[in-house]
């Protein structure tokens, strides 16, 4: 009977670590949530905002998640290309106004001299 206890407690401890999937994102109040596109093909990490220092995530690396102030702001980041074989990354810059409690996504398409990253900038669905 013991040994089925340790079993029972177990399973849950494990079930309890795992982590939470489909929970949607939510700003911190009175912030603004960027969300960086982050998919096997390219993904899009925030560098800088408003010509402040590296927003270095943990260590040095960079993240796929920002929250901002509502307002106007310049954001600087660093896009990943994946192919077979390759990883290109390109820095890219744009122009943002956001609003507070807004999610908000962040993509990038790689420019035609392959030197910039085209960034995207949409209200989350």
């Amino acid at each position: 009977m013991k040994h089925s206890h340790l079993v029972l407690i177990g399973a849950f401890v494990l079930v309890a670590s795992l982590p939470t999937q489909g929970a949607p994102p939510a700003a911190e109040p009175g912030k603004a949530l960027l969300l960086g596109t982050d998919t096997a093909k390219a993904r899009v990490l925030f560098r800088k905002i408003d010509d402040g220092p590296v927003l270095w995530h943990f260590r040095h690396s960079l993240g796929t998640k920002l929250s901002v102030d509502p307002g106007h702001h310049n954001l600087n980041v660093l896009c990943h290309f994946n192919s077979p074989g390759v990883i290109l990354s390109v820095v890219g810059n744009v122009e943002i106004d956001v609003e507070a409690g807004q999610i908000y996504d962040v993509a990038g398409d790689l420019a035609s001299d392959q030197q910039n990253c085209d960034v995207v900038f949409s209200k989350h669905q």
